[in-house]
């Protein structure tokens, strides 16, 4: 458009000499860099929305408020408030969320119902097949069985916790003699000696074994210098030392001669279990057994021996 007095552009002006000069351009304006802070403050924001969490959310508030801070006291050297504003305003959002969600997580566990936690079934396995127990018999021992046997049979003598177990090996030549020397070490020993009766194929005599290292036994049987003796091996000596043999297991206290003073056999108590025996052969030998099934009658020296008495094993 034309100046309507001059007829010229209004952009340009006329010089001295009549010239025409370009109208100045106008100032170039100075934009500030954006803060630092600021911009580490909306990188802290997107990492806490994005994987620091609730961490990055309040770091980028603290540090956008910093960079708040330092943009004011920059007296316009610094710019990016905008920036640090996105990024405080971004960790709060992060921040709350994540406040919330924590909230909402306790609040659902506290309010979902408790149920117990479901074990999984038994599992029912077939029954294994048992085998019926063989019936055996007994095989009378043979002279010369028994002569084989003594060869390799030679007297034991063990610890059992609290008492002393002999066991008579059948290359003894001498019942007598040995029974002396059995007495011998249990007086050295300050142990109370008792012979018991017993036999290969004895189950009575096996459950007394069985039941020797209980507690109740140890207790009972405690300083006894136990001295088991077989009937089949020494059935005539036991007879003419008079301890009978017809029902096994059989008890005897010792006295002088070597002779029984006091004796039992295996049916003053009923299953031949440690709570059965232990309280009927602590009080034998203790000597102080009084209630019996079948009274002590004394046995001496001699031939023969003792009737044949209820409980035990027969022979």
């Amino acid at each position: 458009m034309l100046d309507p007095l001059n007829q010229q552009p209004p952009s340009q002006f006329r010089g001295p000499t009549g010239g025409m000069y370009p109208q100045s351009p106008p100032p170039v304006q100075h934009v500030p860099p954006t803060s630092g802070a600021a911009t580490s403050a909306l990188v802290l924001a997107i990492l806490g929305s994005m994987c620091l969490g609730p961490i990055g959310g309040l770091a980028a508030i603290i540090l956008g408020v910093v960079a708040l801070a330092e943009i004011r006291k920059s007296q316009g050297t610094q710019g990016g408030t905008a920036v640090a504003g996105i990024a405080i305003g971004l960790g709060a959002l992060t921040t709350l969320g994540s406040v919330g969600a924590v909230v909402w997580a306790i609040v659902a566990s506290a309010t979902a119902p408790m149920t117990a936690p479901t074990s999984p079934p038994p599992i029912y396995l077939p029954p294994s097949p048992t085998l019926a127990p063989t019936p055996t018999t007994p095989t009378p021992r043979s002279p010369l069985a028994k002569e084989v046997a003594s060869k390799d049979t030679t007297t034991v003598e063990f610890k059992v916790g609290a008492l002393t177990v002999v066991d008579i090996g059948s290359d003894v030549s001498s019942l007598d003699a040995e029974l002396r020397a059995q007495r011998s070490k249990a007086a050295r020993s300050g142990e109370k000696m008792i012979v018991e009766t017993t036999g290969y194929e004895c189950r009575p005599c096996l459950g007394v074994a069985a039941s020797l290292i209980d507690p109740r036994m140890q207790k009972a049987l405690a300083g006894t210098r136990l001295v088991r003796i077989d009937v089949a091996e020494f059935g005539e000596e036991l007879t003419s030392l008079g301890y009978p043999h017809e029902a096994i297991p059989g008890f005897f206290l010792v006295g002088v001669d070597l002779s029984p003073s006091d004796g039992m056999h295996g049916g003053e108590w009923d299953d031949d279990t440690a709570e059965n025996i232990s309280p009927v052969i602590g009080a034998f030998a203790r000597g102080k057994l009084m209630k019996r099934r079948e009274p002590w009658g004394g046995q001496k020296r001699g031939p023969g021996g003792l009737p044949p008495r209820g409980g035990g094993t027969e022979l």
